[in-house]
């Protein structure tokens, strides 16, 4: 494969024995979280993405400089830091990394896309870029892979999705426009995305035009819409069952919602802050359900300013075949505190002000 590399050296966790497990909360009630270590030295500018590898060995962190740190997971010391050189360079806008199920042998395979319009495949532990495509006269804000990892796709200020083959890194088909009746598409900048769990040619995007847009790869454009969420950022997901849809809004109320995937209906709203903290509101970047059950804890996200992180538990509406509940989480910032205003954060496309 055009990806493949050798010398490859793997991290591999130590045995550890179990750590007690902490009591459920009761119903309306949030978890409590302590750091484990904090990452004082998180690149050039603001964080705009965190993920964990899919076996929690690695952690990469976006930044507004361009530049992709990777942390040992288990230590919390940087591994190595991907691009990044020079003044001019534009935000590192979301990572993710390839899913284990991919037919390449090589793992710790991260994709990054950035306001440049670059789309970079990196080897982790080497610090190697393995591929560099480039979207003339776009900005990328956002990237996901399906999940056999055969596929990826991109969206950003152009209000279209490309879709990609992983293993040739060629352009598959571009997504665009709506169905007649039902919805148009986009009509602005596209924030999020995310491929459906089970159904291969599913996925969802979500960005500043208050819409949610359900694309079929097999008709190339967008077939049926949600209308009301403001995605700002890596706020859309899809529980493992493939049934509910969550979206979390940049905006002083509303920020969580559960959607019915099939029918689009509005299932739960999640109350971000209640009491004497509704005198400050924040707005939520980011939001995503935990990946494995009874999972608590969400990966460390957000930019400047004064940043929140909310896990919650939640019953389910809907039959569900992975458990009797959900755990999500959260990030968001103040209205106040937004990291908005600079160059960098313009060129990435956060919003300058509440909507």
């Amino acid at each position: 494969a055009a990806d493949e590399v050798g010398g490859d050296v793997e991290l591999r966790p130590r045995a550890a024995a179990e750590p007690p497990a902490s009591p459920e909360p009761s119903e309306g009630q949030r978890w409590g979280i302590a750091p484990r270590f904090t990452l004082g030295d998180a690149g050039d500018g603001e964080v705009f993405c965190a993920r964990f590898s899919p076996d929690d060995l690695y952690l990469a962190v976006a930044s507004g400089g361009g530049s992709i740190m990777v942390y040992n997971a288990l230590t919390g010391k940087k591994s190595v830091t991907l691009g990044g050189s020079g003044d001019e360079l534009l935000p590192t806008t979301q990572v993710r990394w390839r899913p284990p199920q991919a037919t390449s042998k090589t793992r710790h395979v991260l994709v990054s896309v950035g306001a440049d319009g670059r789309v970079l495949h990196w080897h982790a532990p080497s610090g190697k870029c393995l591929h560099e495509i480039v979207e003339p006269d776009n900005q990328i804000f956002c990237v996901d892979y399906v999940a056999d990892g055969s596929q990826f796709a991109t969206a950003g200020r152009r209000r279209e999705v490309c879709v990609y083959d992983e293993s040739t890194k060629k352009l598959a088909s571009v997504l665009s426009g709506g169905e007649e009746g039902r919805t148009p598409g986009h009509s602005n900048r596209v924030f999020s995305l995310k491929f459906h769990p089970t159904m291969r040619n599913v996925l969802v995007t979500g960005g500043w035009d208050n819409t949610v847009q359900f694309w079929d790869l097999r008709r190339g454009h967008a077939v049926r819409a949600i209308f009301g969420p403001h995605i700002c950022g890596d706020a859309i997901d899809i529980s493992q069952d493939g049934e509910v849809l969550l979206t979390g809004s940049w905006r002083v109320d509303r920020q969580l919602q559960l959607w019915d995937f099939r029918t689009e209906r509005l299932m739960e709203m999640l109350p971000w802050r209640t009491g004497a903290s509704l005198a400050q509101p924040c707005m939520v970047y980011a939001a995503q359900f935990s990946k494995a059950d009874g999972s608590r804890l969400p990966p460390p996200r957000g930019g400047g300013g004064a940043v929140s992180h909310r896990p919650w538990k939640t019953a389910r509406r809907t039959p569900c075949t992975a458990g009797p509940r959900m755990h999500l989480c959260a990030t968001a910032t103040s209205p106040s505190s937004a990291p908005c205003g600079s160059p960098r954060a313009e060129a990435a496309g956060r919003p300058s002000k509440s909507p």
